[in-house]
């Protein structure tokens, strides 16, 4: 019967390790095994903002949780407009904005300058805002 060793992390040589992560960088791997306070201290600052925020987040149009962090995953609109603003989302209201992103993008027309689709982004974000605040007026969500 084969014993198993518990690893150590590879930071503090103390703890056992409970992350294993496995980095690729020049066609070469590097596995580091780390305990969760290491982790969490190795964990970018802006991560682990978001991670807080999201925990007491409710959802921006429906008031419900657990949200999705907004400017991370769904609306990159937003994320560019207003970058150090954080939003959230339910899943079904995510859901719901990004159907109406989608379909008002493909009205779109191709070959706009960059100031002319910057104009159309500001409409259509505008336009995805005032969706939303209907659709859950209505009761969609």
């Amino acid at each position: 019967m084969a014993s198993h060793r518990i690893r150590l992390c590879d930071a503090c040589h103390k703890r056992p390790a409970t992350y294993h992560l496995h980095e690729i960088a020049d066609g070469r791997t590097k596995s580091t095994d780390l305990c969760n306070g290491c982790f969490e201290a190795r964990e970018p600052r802006e991560l682990k903002e978001s991670r807080k925020a999201a925990e007491a987040a409710h959802c921006e149009y429906c008031g419900t949780g657990p949200c999705v962090d907004w400017h991370l995953l769904t609306n990159i609109l937003a994320f560019i407009a207003e970058p150090e603003r954080r939003r959230f989302l339910c899943a079904r209201c995510s859901t719901e904005y990004n159907r109406f992103i989608e379909q008002k993008m493909e009205e779109i027309p191709s070959g706009l300058s960059e100031t002319e689709q910057s104009a159309r982004f500001d409409t259509l974000r505008t336009a995805a805002h005032e969706h939303m605040l209907s659709w859950v007026a209505r009761g969609k969500s």
